[in-house]
């Protein structure tokens, strides 16, 4: 069963002087195995809606369900085990001697025997790319990617259907951030795990998830695929957002080559796209002609003009002798002129 929030409303510092309304009127629904975005600038409310989902705030109104079971209607424990939420810059909250215990933390209080502990731990340490090398290691001897993953295989292990995660990429360099995603994506396609990813960065967004919600002043504004929702410019800069740089690209490029689409979404899709309005066009060749019966070919004329094929110049007329050549004409004497001889006497 999804997630379905209905006519959520959320206050904080209810009944006071500093009251602020932080969502209003949300109505929404997350189906299992799903793969969320949701962005919005800061203080939209992104990350107090997803507190709702595993009951760390509760609704000032309206009503959050998670497979049926209300927020609100205790049973916190068993909705934590489903709804697993990954905070910002997760690392922080590292705390054991050995990764090892830091990730098997969650459910050594919760009577597995040791044997099921060890096997848990190891499977969510395999599904974020921990090796079992670094089990029996420090978590602050762990470079900032690595301490990531450990934090995250903290939540993985108990094995929830929902991964919430708040800018899971925050502060990471592009390899340990591609690192995280891929893991993450693993999660979902391979152990079917709904991912609700909460980012700033639209990349990131547009190229793992399949919808997106746009989150403006508490309330959602636009909801769908991610190439209806990214090309909806305007609308995302009313709400403080831009799509990803490629698309400002590709929307360029249109000025130039008007049959391209400019709602590509990653360099995958761009390189794709990029192929095909560049690949060289083949000129259409017309149908070889059909061969003309020798008896119903029309007699070639003597007067017939010289083929363009083989052009005679009009300064060199063709003569019926043989053309003689170069070394011949340099070697033959030069006859006298008849004029020569009966001007001079007889021989």
């Amino acid at each position: 069963m999804p997630i379905r929030v209905e006519n959520l409303t959320f206050a904080y510092m209810k009944k006071s002087p500093l009251e602020r309304e932080a969502l209003r009127g949300i109505d929404l629904e997350i189906a299992d195995g799903s793969f969320v975005g949701i962005i919005g600038r800061t203080g939209s409310g992104k990350s107090t809606l997803i507190q709702h989902f595993n009951g760390l705030l509760m609704p000032t109104a309206g009503t959050v369900t998670v497979d049926g079971v209300s927020t609100a209607g205790g049973g916190l424990r068993e909705l934590r085990r489903k709804v697993g939420l990954v905070f910002q810059f997760p690392e922080y909250q590292l705390f054991e001697e050995t990764v090892f215990k830091d990730i098997a933390y969650g459910i050594a209080r919760r009577g597995y025997g040791e044997e099921e502990v060890r096997a848990r731990v190891l499977r969510a340490a395999d599904a974020v790319g921990i090796p079992e090398s670094l089990l029996q290691k420090s978590p602050f001897e762990l470079s900032g990617g690595q301490k990531r993953r450990v934090a995250i295989a903290g939540v993985v292990v108990m094995e929830p259907k929902y991964l919430v995660m708040d800018e899971p990429g925050s502060g990471l360099d592009p390899v340990g951030r591609d690192e995280i995603f891929a893991h993450v994506s693993r999660l979902h396609s391979e152990l079917g795990v709904c991912v609700i990813l909460v980012s700033h960065n639209m990349e990131d967004i547009a190229r793992h998830a399949r919808r997106v919600l746009v989150i403006d002043d508490g309330r959602i504004v636009m909801d769908g695929p991610p190439e209806h929702v990214f090309a909806r410019v305007a609308e995302l800069e009313r709400a403080g957002l831009r799509p990803p740089d490629i698309q400002f690209l590709f929307r360029r490029l249109k000025e130039l080559f008007p049959q391209i689409d400019c709602n590509v979404l990653n360099a995958a899709q761009a390189a794709d796209e990029l192929e095909k309005c560049l690949r060289p066009r083949k000129l259409p060749c017309s149908p070889p002609s059909a061969p003309v019966p020798a008896s119903e070919s029309a007699p070639v004329s003597e007067s017939a003009p010289v083929s363009e094929s083989a052009p005679v110049p009009e300064s060199a007329p063709v003569s019926e002798s043989a053309p003689v050549p170069e070394s011949a004409s340099e070697s033959a004497p030069v006859p006298a002129p008849e004029s020569a001889a009966g001007e001079g006497g007889a021989p």
